[in-house]
């Protein structure tokens, strides 16, 4: 409705920030697992499934009741999750995962130097995307630590892409993306493109 809205729209699951004073019964409501009153960053559905998480919570909803995974795992960005051949991949603080609407799965072990190197602040501005079958995740600058604690190096902008099929990792620099996005145009059926704040 005209001159009913402003500002930056910020959707929060029923219930699941803390209440000040007596509680109080609210009906059609229901509470993320964890304990995490951070805004809702990724609902979309995988499977037969409504999937839902905020920063360290998530649960499925298959429209009739809700199921929640209590592993302290959620997607910490709006923009840090892809769907590609059934699989749904996000990105949390401490990896990336894959969910096909059941328990998600570990799946980045193998670049977890790089995910632990990252900040929080680029973990929660992290954006996916896919082309033919692999998925794409900016995670900004990455400093990479020796085993003694000291900085070995630090990447900028590093885009880590994981082949789904092969389920290999590969690690890009250089790459400063907001936004990844896939479509189909005259001369190509996959093709994946990326917004940037480079000139």
């Amino acid at each position: 409705v005209t001159n009913t809205y402003s500002g930056a729209k910020v959707f929060r699951w029923a219930n699941n920030p803390s209440t000040i004073g007596s509680p109080v019964k609210e009906y059609d409501t229901f509470r993320l697992a964890g304990g995490d009153s951070s805004e809702i960053k990724l609902f979309d559905t995988v499977g037969n499934v409504l999937m839902l998480a905020n920063n360290n919570s998530m649960a499925i909803w298959n429209d009739f009741v809700l199921q929640t995974f209590d592993m302290n795992v959620g997607c910490t960005s709006k923009k840090g999750y892809v769907k590609l051949l059934g699989g749904l991949y996000f990105l949390h603080y401490s990896g990336i995962f894959v969910t096909n609407g059941d328990a998600p799965k570990l799946i980045s072990s193998k670049v977890e130097r790089y995910i632990t190197g990252a900040t929080t602040t680029n973990k929660e501005a992290a954006v996916a995307g896919k082309k033919g079958r692999s998925v794409f995740f900016w995670i900004g600058d990455v400093t990479l630590y020796n085993d003694d604690g000291s900085t070995d190096k630090t990447l900028s902008d590093v885009v880590l892409e994981y082949n789904v099929t092969q389920e290999d990792w590969f690690v890009h620099t250089g790459i400063k993306a907001t936004y990844f996005e896939t479509y189909v145009d005259s001369t190509n059926s996959d093709r994946l493109v990326y917004t940037s704040t480079n000139t």
